[in-house]
């Protein structure tokens, strides 16, 4: 392996789950701290269904980054894991490692099952009285905004 080079740091893998648990814990906190603004503002900023749509939209929006997170994360870890394997049992002399000759390797990253909750999800939420898309746009964007801003500070901190 080479080494760095001269003012660089040896960097290691970002640590998926703690990006995660900040991005969602900071999504939530800001989006209480909007919705609550919202509420207490009354009909001048939108009034309490805004509010509630925004920590719906938090909600729905922490629940997909979390299941896009495992399911991109199991992914790559299924297809390092086979690619490890095959490496182990191949013959080095058949030269390099080709795609298909890894057998183990993930044909999706998340699955119908996870897909249907999702979609169910958000039917349910577009089907509640109170729920208006601005908020549920709000809340997703805060996610998105404070995945971004944790992804930004995991990689300064590697």
């Amino acid at each position: 392996m080479s080494e760095p080079a001269s003012g660089e740091r040896a960097r290691g893998p970002v640590d998926r789950r703690a990006l995660v648990r900040e991005a969602v814990r900071n999504a939530c906190i800001v989006g209480a701290l909007i919705s609550a603004s919202v509420a207490l503002a009354g009909d001048r900023l939108g009034g309490s269904g805004l509010a509630i749509s925004i920590v719906l939209g938090t909600l729905l929006g922490a629940i997909n980054l979390v299941l896009l997170a495992r399911g991109v994360g199991g992914a790559i870890d299924r297809t390092v894991a086979g690619v490890e394997q095959s490496e182990r049992t191949r013959d080095v002399s058949q030269g390099p490692l080709e795609p298909e000759d890894v057998p183990t390797r993930p044909r999706s990253a998340g699955g119908p099952v996870r897909l249907a909750l999702v979609l169910v999800l958000v039917a349910a939420l577009l089907w509640y009285p109170a729920t208006e898309p601005l908020g549920l746009a709000i809340g997703v964007v805060l996610v998105l905004a404070t995945t971004s801003v944790a992804g930004y500070r995991h990689e300064r901190a590697r």
